[in-house]
Parts: C-alpha cells; sequence; structure tokens
C-alpha cells in the first residue's frame, strides 16, 4: 500500500435512543470495554474533548495511543490513532444524526 492509498469501511446502527443519551455512553469512555469486544482496557488522560488522549488496549494486542481531534456534543467525535512509525494512522469519525421517522407496521402484531 502506498501513501496515497486509503481503506475505508462504513458502519451504522439505528436506534430509538436520544442523542443525548448515546452521547453520555460515547463520553464515558472507561466504559467502552463494557460494549465494545475490540477493547480490553482504556483510559483517558483528560476530558472527552478535543486534544485529549487516551490508551487503549485491544484484547492480546498492545496498548494504542489516541486522540480527540475533534468534539462537537451531541453530534460527532473523530479519534486518531497513529501506528507504525507515526507516520500512518486511522482516524474514526463518530456522527450522531437524527433520522426522519418512518411509518412502520406494528411489530407487535403477528403476521396471519
Amino acid at each position: 500500500m502506498t501513501d496515497t492509498e486509503i481503506w475505508r469501511t462504513d458502519y451504522s446502527a439505528e436506534t430509538t435512543a436520544a442523542p443525548d443519551t448515546i452521547w453520555r455512553i460515547f463520553k464515558n469512555v472507561a466504559g467502552w470495554k463494557d460494549w465494545n469486544a475490540g477493547i480490553a482496557e482504556i483510559v483517558i488522560d483528560g476530558p472527552f474533548a478535543a486534544g485529549t488522549w487516551f490508551t487503549m488496549q485491544p484484547p492480546g494486542e498492545a496498548p494504542l495511543r489516541c486522540r480527540l481531534v475533534e468534539v462537537r456534543d451531541n453530534a460527532c467525535f473523530v479519534d486518531e490513532t497513529r501506528v507504525g512509525d507515526g507516520s500512518s494512522g486511522i482516524c474514526r469519525p463518530v456522527l450522531l444524526r437524527r433520522l426522519p421517522l418512518l411509518h412502520r407496521p406494528d411489530r407487535s402484531r403477528r403476521p396471519q
């Protein structure tokens, strides 16, 4: 892979939870390991704010140093992890979007 190549993967999930509820879960960095199986240990070095560093250790792997590069309350955060000699990295934006409510059939009824 050259310096100009980029890997990109998108994930999404829908929930009926309010954005501030989801935001509280994201702000509780120490709790990420409770719902993310890819984190064995995690420690944040300050507030959940741009510029704050945290150390995250995947199960069975070496710890990674990460930095919050952007934080907008109830909207998004972006963290960055430098790997190898520091010339490459992973930038992970997390966005909260309120989607329009769509008419959905009553799911409590069973099909006939």
